[in-house]
């Protein structure tokens, strides 16, 4: 008998969705579903034109035009083979003919299928499950057009996106604070002389910053680095290259490590480079195509502007690199417009006359308070980078008059709480993020100024600097990010990709307008597929309350496995700032002595035991296998301990300590050392090392990275003047050696 099966109108809609990308009709859809469900055949490839198969069984492989699919005579074989494959499933003796025509499937069999329509029904609705699975492994732009199978289920979403260009807010603004002052820069001219302020109005910044642009758009530049050594100049830059629509790159040349300038500089595609007055380091200008000065000459009165429109590129920031090489992460002008317009609406400026800078601008958290303060009519207060931290520029500012809001990273609110109470008092609004913050601090800073209003703001640099918001934070909710903000939504998925339920522990995924472009020239490897949307894989782990808030439990990255088990580092660092009498911390895994162990650095006043780690209230395979004191973290420029360059250092210190005692530093060693280091940078074959370093392909920059791994493995052996001397991989090997020998006679020959 023959039985039709009319799919359900929702489904056929399904099956149109998910052929419009590939232009299929509802016919084929059904053809190729079932043929994936059956294991009849496995799709190769897919294209607007073409779809390979392969016979799972026979181990044929066919080659179909998506047009001619339903048509083709050879398709005869293909329908035939299906219909055996559904033979096999219901397990019948009886001839099946298969018939797919306007979206119903007519089976044609003797008394077998009237009593297993739904089952079949079952295998149509699920075979067009794993075909649309299939098919976004194989094509990953196929899930941009796609717009079928959203998942619901699990989401935390933001309200709605709702925001105006940031080209339009700035200048809106200027215009109705024309005469005030829009950025005050606090320098010294000497470490002996005290502070001096250096103000712009609204009107000469986008007077100058209007200059800039022109210029900009006159030599054509899509793209420019920004290096200065004031907060006025930064501004100037940067407005300049969002009137121009030009994306901006900044770089703090006072950040922790120098690599990361070096990243920024070689790894963009910049074309241009904006630069102040006081930038001596022509070597580095000389690197770019377009070289534009910022002067602050008399500008225009009323500049006419143009704003740019659509979504092109807002800027470039670099990732601190605390967990591998910088990225360039790329953020798109609409994301950027977002984030800013949400946050004038989240934060009233009724209060506020000043925003404090205190967090560097090559990191990414310093432009959600510039842009806050340039688009909300305050004055933004910049300290020049090397007085950020500087104690005495605190008891400066806590002479002001103006109530301040600053964002700032945990560990230098809790700084500022215990010994500089003046400048608590002037804080009304304070920003925390990029660390977790101890209750007690929360509490201390209540105590002195209980009308304090304190944030945490949380979001990978990826998703435009913030996704989660918890306002106000208290101590009884320090580990609570909150809710997505405006345009944003996130996920919580266990191991195996699916949403938990609240209050159970999953890793955070996070979508929406915020997410990035893309990493400059790297893959986007973090990002992930989840229905129809495209997620980024955050590495941390948060649960979900009852009430629906966010908490932070740890960092993913974070875990080591020792003795079989997983340990949490972050953990372990907690309990040792807390319960031990140290100033800092840094934990990690080192397998250096040829199996997995935690080590623990600490900065104190004093040596402290290492059987105080007995004391804490940890497993014993969790206690750290080696404990020493150190004169100072290095954090990145975000504030952050910067753990693979404490890994390193420490590494590179027991290896030294190490080849001393045992002497097994030689002349050839050196030079395998050395031409390991040369090959990181470009691959070089070994009959190279002879050759001068220019005539394979070495540039300045390069040779830089080079350095900077020749220091960090012989300290105080080499200086950079050495490489333009010895212009050899052999040459420079010989002279790392015998500056080692003359020095401590550690090194042999052999």
């Amino acid at each position: 008998m023959n039985t039709n099966i009319r799919l359900d109108d929702s489904i056929v809609l399904k099956i149109r969705n998910i052929c419009k990308h590939l232009q299929l009709d509802c016919d084929v859809c059904i053809v190729l579903s079932l043929a994936v469900l059956l294991g009849r055949i496995v799709i190769q490839d897919a294209s607007a034109s073409i779809v390979i198969f392969s016979d799972a069984y026979t181990e044929k492989q066919w080659n179909f035009r998506i047009e001619q699919l339903t048509k083709d005579m050879s398709c005869r074989e293909l329908y035939q083979n299906i219909a055996d494959g559904l033979k096999k499933q219901i397990k019948v003796d009886a001839d099946i003919k298969l018939i797919i025509k306007d979206g119903t499937v007519e089976v044609n069999a003797e008394n077998y299928f009237t009593d297993i329509v739904d089952l079949l029904t079952n295998y149509i609705e699920t075979a067009l499950t794993v075909l649309v699975s299939t098919l976004w492994d194989m094509d990953t732009t196929f899930i941009s057009s796609l717009q079928f199978g959203m998942p619901q289920e699990g989401r935390i979403s933001g309200k709605n996106s709702d925001y105006t260009d940031i080209g339009v807010l700035l200048q809106n603004n200027a215009l109705l604070n024309w005469n005030q002052i829009a950025v005050e820069r606090i320098y010294k001219r000497s470490e002996q002389d005290g502070f001096l302020v250096q103000t712009i109005t609204y009107r000469e910044l986008m007077g100058i910053a209007y200059n800039i642009a022109q210029e900009l758009q006159i030599k054509r530049v899509s793209s420019a680095s920004i290096i200065v050594t004031n907060g006025i100049e930064l501004a100037v830059g940067i407005i300049g290259c969002i009137m121009a629509g030009c994306t901006y790159i900044p770089i703090d040349q006072n950040i922790s490590g120098r690599q990361r300038t070096h990243h920024s500089v070689e790894e963009a595609s910049t074309e241009g480079i904006l630069y102040g007055a006081e930038i001596e380091n022509i070597e580095l200008i000389d690197l770019y195509k377009t070289k534009i000065r910022i002067c602050m000459n008399e500008c225009p009165d009323t500049p006419k502007w143009r704003i740019p429109t659509g979504n092109e590129k807002a800027y470039i920031i670099r990732s601190s690199g605390s967990m591998g090489t910088p990225k360039g992460i790329i953020i798109s002008r609409n994301s950027l417009s977002n984030l800013v317009s949400w946050r004038l609406r989240q934060y009233p400026l009724n209060d506020i006359q000043s925003i404090l800078q205190l967090l560097s601008w090559g990191f990414d958290g310093f432009y959600s308070d510039f842009f806050l303060g340039l688009c909300g009519g305050r004055r933004l207060i910049i300290p020049d980078p090397n007085l950020r931290t500087e104690t005495s520029l605190f008891s400066f500012l806590k002479q002001r008059e103006q109530a301040m809001m600053t964002s700032m990273v945990s560990s230098l609110f809790e700084y500022i709480v215990n010994s500089q109470t003046g400048l608590v008092k002037k804080l009304a609004r304070v920003v925390l993020g990029g660390e977790k913050i101890r209750e007690t601090s929360i509490q201390k800073a209540k105590e002195l100024n209980p009308s304090m209003h304190i944030v945490n703001e949380y979001g990978p640099s990826e998703n435009t600097i913030v996704s989660f918001v918890c306002d106000p934070i208290s101590d009884e909710n320090v580990n609570c990010i909150g809710k997505p903000i405006d345009g944003v939504y996130a996920y919580i998925l266990d191991r195996m990709g699916q949403p938990v339920l609240p209050g159970v522990t999953g890793e955070l995924y996070i979508g929406g307008i915020g997410l990035m472009e893309g990493y400059e020239g790297k893959e986007d490897n973090k990002f992930i597929r989840y229905g129809s949307e495209i997620l980024f894989q955050s590495g941390d782990l948060v649960r979900q309350s009852e009430i629906g808030l966010i908490e932070f439990i740890s960092i993913k990255d974070k875990y080591a496995k020792c003795f079989g088990h997983y340990v949490d580092m972050q953990a372990v660092e907690d309990l040792i700032k807390e319960q031990l009498p140290v100033r800092d911390s840094c934990v990690f895994c080192s397998s250096l002595s040829g199996k997995d162990n935690l080590i623990a650095l600490y900065v104190a006043d004093k040596n402290i035991p290492a059987e105080y780690l007995t004391k804490l209230p940890i497993p014993p395979f969790a206690i750290p296998a080696d404990w020493q004191r150190v004169d100072k973290m290095i954090h990145t420029d975000s504030g952050k301990v910067d753990r693979l360059t404490m890994k390193d250092q420490y590494e590179q210190g027991v290896a030294l300590h190490k080849d001393a005692n045992n002497g097994v530093c030689d002349l050839e060693q050196v030079i395998e050392t050395v031409y390991e280091m040369f090959r990181q940078i470009i691959p070089i074959p070994r009959s190279a090392i002879c050759a001068n370093f220019f005539d394979i392909g070495f540039k300045s920059l390069q040779l830089l990275k080079v350095f900077n791994k020749l220091t960090n493995k012989y300290p105080e052996s080499i200086e950079l003047i050495d490489l333009f001397e010895y212009t050899s991989i052999s040459a420079i090997s010989e002279r790392i050696y015998n500056i080692i020998k003359a020095r401590d006679g550690r090194c042999i020959s052999k």
